[in-house]
């Protein structure tokens, strides 16, 4: 059993390791006049609109918007992958007990 606890601390460490690595990655894509740019960890870092779409006081507050927005479901999805893991987890943790 101590073992098994060893080897899950490693693959914790790892596991945060490649996460901090993930998050130095930053993947840019655009279409038509829209950029965003995420980390490789699925976090949203940008997003971007051309200048002459809109007034600059209204691009900012509209890419701030819709960043929070995409924050907001990806938090939500987030918390329901969780809860349909913590079963899974539940089954792992039992032949340890």
């Amino acid at each position: 059993m101590l073992g098994q606890m060893k080897d899950m601390y490693k693959l914790q460490q790892q596991a945060k390791q490649i996460k901090q690595e993930l998050d130095w990655i930053h993947i840019k894509a655009e279409i038509d006049w829209v950029v965003v740019m995420m980390t490789a960890w699925m976090d949203l870092a940008s997003i971007e609109y051309p200048d002459d779409l809109m007034e600059v006081s209204k691009k900012e507050k509209l890419a701030d918007a819709t960043k929070k927005a995409i924050e907001k479901a990806k938090k939500k999805a987030e918390e329901v992958s969780a809860e349909k893991m913590k079963a899974i987890m539940w089954w792992m943790w039992l032949p340890w007990m």
